[in-house]
């Protein structure tokens, strides 16, 4: 053991080195330290939240909803990166980066949009960071897509034109054609999928959604009339428009007979025996005990039957 001197100037020594690993020990973050922390969370939090957009638009194919839900992702990014850099400011501070959250975004999305093509079949790899935001408005806006291929083409026909050029810089198009012409044809088979089929509104029940040349994501108007019974009366009877369920009818009737109809009249196709009642015939008009009818009803005669009668 080495023994030291325990004199006055030794402790304080001491008593100052101790102070001052506390005091480094305790010491928080700086404002430069919190901002590029906090932006470290928000970009992971905005890649999550536009892969679980991802997520939607492949269970659904609503493409309205998907670009919702990436305005919403976007959104959330704005306000998290502007008061961190805000609160840097505040604390006499700067951000050791500022100015590339759109940079950011666009590398972010490119990553999930390569996963996306990945597991939808296709080969995976980053994306070009320089064709991500023209990928975003493709997959948030098809109709413009569709009128266009430019949007999309744009950033991806530099690719296409020069394999040069995208194996000479990672950064341009991740060194790989394929993922360049992978990106376009996945954008080629959405535009595909939402213009196929020529149903309208009124073709597809109410409250269901379709994609035709009717619109992206549109909603039925049909009404569903479930099943619809028809009573005979003297008129006509509408039939509502819409779909039937087929558990419907048209009343029937056992008493539509010929029997039971006049001779003359023909009820729904059935033509009628019945000879109508006239004359004035009475009951004493008629032998006693045959039968007979005039307009007033049927009635049995009594006039007597007197045999041969000598006078």
């Amino acid at each position: 053991m080495i023994s030291v001197p325990a004199s006055s100037g030794f402790r304080m020594m001491i008593a100052a080195l101790v102070l001052a690993l506390a005091s480094a020990a305790t010491a928080g973050p700086t404002p430069e330290q919190k901002c590029e922390a906090g932006k470290n969370d928000a970009a992971g939090k905005y890649d999550a939240c536009a892969a679980k957009a991802e997520k939607g638009r492949v269970s659904t194919g609503n493409m309205t909803k998907y670009a919702d839900a990436l305005a919403n992702c976007e959104g959330k990014l704005v306000d998290t990166w502007t008061k961190l850099e805000a609160d840097a400011v505040s604390a006499a501070a700067v951000c050791p980066s500022t100015g590339n959250q759109e940079a950011i975004r666009d590398f972010v999305d490119a990553c999930v949009q390569s996963v996306a093509v990945a597991v939808g079949g296709g080969t995976l790899g980053p994306d070009p960071v320089t064709c991500a935001s023209d990928l975003r408005t493709c997959d948030g806006d098809l109709a413009t897509c569709d009128d266009s291929l430019a949007t999309c083409a744009g950033s991806l026909g530099a690719c296409n034109g020069s394999l040069d050029t995208c194996n000479a810089s990672v950064a341009t198009c991740n060194g790989s054609l394929d993922t360049c012409n992978g990106s376009l044809a996945t954008c080629d088979g959405s535009l595909a999928t939402a213009t196929a089929g020529t149903a309208a509104i009124g073709d597809v029940l109410s409250g269901a959604t379709f994609t035709s040349t009717a619109g992206l994501g549109a909603t039925g108007t049909m009404p569903d009339n479930g099943a619809v019974t028809l009573t005979p009366a003297t008129s006509d009877q509408a039939i509502a428009a819409g779909y039937h369920s087929g558990a419907g009818k048209c009343s029937g009737d056992a008493d539509l007979a010929a029997a039971n109809i006049l001779t003359g009249v023909s009820l729904f196709g059935v033509s009628g025996t019945v000879i109508q009642a006239s004359g004035a015939a009475t009951a004493g008009d008629v032998l006693s005990g045959a039968t007979f009818s005039n307009s007033g009803g049927a009635g049995t005669g009594t006039m007597p039957n007197n045999g041969a009668v000598s006078l």
